[in-house]
């Protein structure tokens, strides 16, 4: 029974809260002021607990900003445990063992989001990204088509499908993909890091150029950018730029 109240949606909880357990508390005629005592206290407890499956959302969500993927996980398999159906801790505890390289497990989670939620696109594209990290470049493939059918434009997407395709060898399709990455998305860094070896297998070094014209004057130790211009920098022999 708690399950089922927990697995109801927000305003269908606050409203049973209201027209069950408010009435019975404090608007029944019959009842002196130490018989309400008992109703008030459930009333009381039940209140938090209409929150409950929001509070377990934040904490797992709080605990993700801090990287603390331990805590996500047992977070999210206490709140699977009560709401095993919830897409949202579903993501959340594949986000959580992605980061812990388990790419497995992970999978299984982005596999039962997409079954739950199939008309959005955020599960179809965890599927492909575990997939691909998996070498499973066929499913991650499939995957991230069902994503783009569902979010065409989404420069996220696009950048899985990009990666799978140059993965297959498909360095045009990778191209074309690159080219369709809004230049100021969360993605622009990994479109151009993607961009630039296609360019560069085919000898396309002024293509590279220009890429690595276009790279920010500060760029990060570890970045998808430093990882751009140390693989163009290998291409002109430059090896102890490449080692910086």
């Amino acid at each position: 029974m708690l399950k089922r109240f927990l697995n109801l949606a927000l305003p269908v909880r606050w409203a049973l809260y209201i027209c069950l357990f408010f009435p019975y508390a404090y608007l029944s005629p019959n009842m002196d002021l130490a018989e309400r005592a008992l109703p008030a206290s459930c009333l009381a407890i039940m209140l938090p607990l209409c929150f409950y499956p929001e509070f377990l959302r934040l904490l797992a969500k709080y605990f993700r900003s801090l990287k603390e993927d331990t805590s996500v996980e047992i977070v999210c398999n206490h709140a699977l445990d009560l709401m095993p159906d919830d897409c949202n801790i579903l993501l959340d505890q594949y986000n959580a063992l992605m980061a812990m390289k388990r790419y497995e497990e992970a999978k299984t989670y982005s596999d039962r989001a997409a079954r739950i939620a199939p008309k959005l696109w955020l599960p179809w594209y965890h599927c492909a990204v575990a997939a691909l990290w998996l070498n499973d470049y066929e499913s991650a493939a499939i995957n991230v088509e069902k994503a783009l059918e569902l979010a065409p434009y989404n420069p996220c997407c696009l950048a899985v499908r990009a990666a799978v395709r140059e993965s297959k060898g498909d360095l045009q399709g990778c191209l074309e993909d690159c080219e369709r990455i809004d230049p100021n998305s969360m993605v622009a860094a990994q479109a151009r890091m993607l961009s630039i070896g296609p360019h560069i297998r085919s000898a396309n070094f002024r293509a590279a150029k220009d890429i690595v014209s276009k790279l920010p004057k500060r760029i990060k130790a570890g970045s998808n950018d430093a990882v751009t211009l140390a693989y163009f920098k290998f291409s002109q022999n430059q090896f102890s730029e490449v080692l910086t």
